[in-house]
């Protein structure tokens, strides 16, 4: 709702810019740290092109042309690539956050404990 009818101010005006420092259940609100901002982040991007690299898949196999076919596989097979290091960057951060390992076959490398010098 975004005009107000009856002198009634519309939630959204009413509400825009405050923020809490307590959830519903009374306990204190945590900023997500930058691991899982960046999560999400990833998360989303995935999920966006999902539908973009089936929509090329679906092209590649309805086109004619042998090099149009040819293109559109090597960007499919390219966005399979990209996604694979994206699984791959969210699970090395989710291992920060939960503080679990991250699957043996991962793509990103564990950091190596630093030695004091």
């Amino acid at each position: 709702m975004t005009e107000s009818i009856g002198g009634v101010v519309p939630l959204d005006r009413m509400f825009a810019g405050i923020t809490a420092d307590v959830t519903l259940d009374g306990l204190p609100e945590r900023m997500p740290s930058l691991s899982e901002r960046l999560i999400r982040g990833l998360e989303a991007h995935l999920a966006d092109e999902a539908h973009d690299v089936a929509a090329c898949e679906a092209l590649a196999n309805r086109v004619g042309d042998p090099i149009v076919r040819f293109l559109l596989t090597l960007i499919v097979q390219d966005e399979q690539h990209h996604h694979a290091v994206l699984r791959s960057m969210v699970a090395r951060l989710q291992e920060e956050v939960d503080f679990t390992p991250a699957p043996a076959d991962s793509i990103i490398p564990r950091a190596e404990p630093r030695q004091p010098i």
